[in-house]
């Protein structure tokens, strides 16, 4: 396409037409050529999949093992009679210096790196042919040091140094940046068991710049695609779950991940594990059933441990005075094996110190002694970040053993913390 300068005329013969006759122009000279890269307007960045559709930003030439960036120098002027030549060369130090005034780091303040010199390639010469107003060429990068650099921003200068015509001298220097990341794709997922009696798990694909992604639920089943939404598996136990997505070079890549599904035995040793049961009537506050407490967790109304919301839930709350180190806890019996304990928070308020605890015996420790306690099996202390995300931990019995689960909060007079269900498995 030719560059036309709307505020230089063209005039070679012309004659107006006026009602008395001709007027004669003067010849005028043809605007002269010059060279220049367009990219250098701003920073050339190479950071995604080519989409489906647009332009392709790059090209992955497996059999020299190179990533290759397509480039050009534009010629403008009248006409794009003749060939011009132009010679580049790479500059690594003038974009070093953007790079030590901080001109070049990203949001989060981080610089890129410059190509090592033996890392790229440019022509050293460029042609325009005659007739054509842009001259091609590309920056190759070793593929190999890319994929060994992975979720690296890197950038290369180029100099439009000399030319058969003139340069235009702003548009003489541009910098290609290669971020990594796109490269070697970021095989990621998560998983949520939804359904605990089931054993109904649901996947979430959570991977960047793949493709032809495959699952392997390590139960013998697998799906093709990137999202295969819930899995049920055919009993509890241990599985090695693989997720491998393609590159664009290619290449395979996998994640690994073992997934523990475990047998819910919550009702065959907790009580009124949730929603909460008070064991008293009326208001909205009471006591709960079958649990134990310290006598700090009742209020001088005489009810405390129990509060009719969202079904019912376990409550720690003083209105008048602090709490320290009020507990409500079970104690049973477990034969050996591992297990894993896990609870549903629901409220966290004010200023509090919590602690879901697993302890050997028939009794739960102070607060303060849960991470020296040697008859503790196994803790969690929570604070309101966690929202209502249920957590927990696991613990092994190497015999047959009595056990107290429960809970310890220490906090200050209107704090509150409440409890919407308590389990556990093995």
């Amino acid at each position: 396409m030719k560059n036309f300068l709307p505020t230089i005329g063209i005039v070679a013969m012309g004659a107006i037409m006026y009602s008395c006759g001709y007027q004669t122009l003067a010849d005028a000279e043809y605007l002269p050529q010059q060279v220049y890269m367009p990219a250098a307007n701003d920073i050339y960045v190479v950071d995604d999949i080519t989409p489906d559709h647009g332009p392709a930003r790059y090209e992955i030439d497996m059999d020299a093992r190179r990533l290759r960036i397509p480039l050009g120098i534009y010629r403008s002027g009248i006409t794009d009679d003749g060939t011009v030549m132009a010679t580049l060369e790479l500059d690594p130090d003038s974009v070093r210096s953007l790079i030590d005034n901080g001109d070049m780091d990203d949001e989060a303040g981080v610089s890129p790196e410059v190509f090592p010199d033996e890392m790229v390639e440019i022509p050293q010469v460029v042609e325009v042919p005659d007739g054509f107003d842009v001259g091609a060429f590309e920056l190759s990068v070793d593929l190999d040091f890319l994929m060994a650099h992975p979720k690296t921003r890197y950038v290369a200068g180029i100099r439009l140094r000399e030319a058969d015509c003139d340069i235009v001298g702003k548009l003489s220097y541009m910098i290609v940046e290669v971020n990594t990341r796109f490269i070697v794709p970021s095989v990621l997922f998560t998983c949520r068991v939804s359904n605990d009696t089931e054993y109904i798990v649901e996947f979430s694909n959570t991977s960047e710049y793949g493709s032809d992604y495959v699952w392997d639920f390590g139960d013998g089943s697998s799906f093709v695609g990137a999202d295969p939404g819930s899995h049920k598996y055919p009993s509890n136990g241990i599985y090695d779950i693989a997720l491998s997505a393609r590159g664009i070079t290619g290449d395979i890549f996998r994640q690994i991940y073992t997934l523990k599904l475990w047998e819910n035995i919550t009702p065959r040793y907790i009580s009124n594990y949730g929603p909460f049961k008070r064991k008293d009537s009326g208001g909205k506050t009471g006591t709960l059933a079958d649990w134990q407490y310290t006598g700090n967790v009742i209020g001088s109304n005489g009810k405390g441990g129990f509060y009719l919301e969202n079904g019912g839930v376990m409550d720690f709350y003083n209105s008048a005075k602090d709490l320290n180190d009020a507990k409500i806890y079970q104690t049973f019996t477990l034969p050996a094996g591992s297990y894993r304990a896990a609870f549903t928070p629901y409220l966290f308020r004010g200023v509090n110190r919590c602690c879901y605890i697993v302890s050997e015996g028939s009794e739960l420790p102070d607060i303060g002694c849960v991470a020296e306690d040697n008859a503790v099996l196994g803790y969690f202390e929570w604070s309101e970040d966690i929202g209502r995300d249920t957590e927990g931990f696991e613990f092994t019995l190497d015999s047959e053993t009595c056990v107290t689960l429960g809970f310890v909060v220490s906090n200050t007079a209107k704090s509150r913390v409440q409890i919407s269900n308590v389990s556990l498995y093995r």
